[in-house]
């Protein structure tokens, strides 16, 4: 089909170069690829502002400015703050272990699972709620203790589930060889 086209297109080249379009022609096709560039440009331009804008206004909005303080406290906060995000970050890396740990095991008890999912999640909403508080408390220090025990807590609950499956698993391969 294609050697076709072409061995046609060869005999014929004449005819096809005798005829030539208007010098118009190529002007308006040239000019319509402009309008439909500068259009799409103009759009793409208005939807990259409108996205500028909308983090913007949500950094404004979650972020509040606050008032100036002097430089020493400015570094104790900072300090203060990468201390909590430490100390974050380990227990939720900890937690993050465990939980692992605990789905290879809940693939087998599913049910239970779902039970220990509720507790964890009650305790990781409670965490959700004291770090919202944190910020607004006059107290930071009793409300900082209160998340590092909810973490605890997170890890010391997730750490006695595990045992429990494990004590579960012991005891059906008991089961299982009294029956072998």
């Amino acid at each position: 089909m294609k050697d076709k086209l072409e061995d046609f297109i060869r005999q014929h080249r004449k005819e096809f170069d005798s005829h030539e379009p208007r010098s118009r022609m190529w002007d308006n096709i040239n000019d319509k690829l402009q309008k439909k560039n500068s259009r799409k440009r103009w759009f793409l331009i208005s939807a990259a502002a409108s996205v500028i804008m909308a983090v913007g206004v949500c950094v404004w909005l979650l972020y509040p400015s606050k008032p100036k303080s002097n430089d020493s406290e400015t570094a104790i906060e900072n300090e203060i703050n990468l201390n909590i995000n430490n100390t974050e970050v380990y227990y939720s890396a900890l937690i993050g272990e465990k939980r692992n740990e605990l789905n290879q095991y809940c693939k087998n008890q599913p049910d239970l699972c779902k039970e220990f999912d509720q507790d964890f999640d009650e305790l990781n909403i409670m965490y959700g709620h004291l770090k919202m508080e944190y910020s607004k408390s006059p107290d930071k220090e009793v409300v900082l203790k209160a998340m590092i025990e909810n973490l605890k807590t997170q890890v010391e609950i997730l750490s006695r589930q595990l045992q429990v499956l494990e004590n579960i698993k012991e005891k059906e391969k008991k089961l299982k060889n009294k029956n072998v």
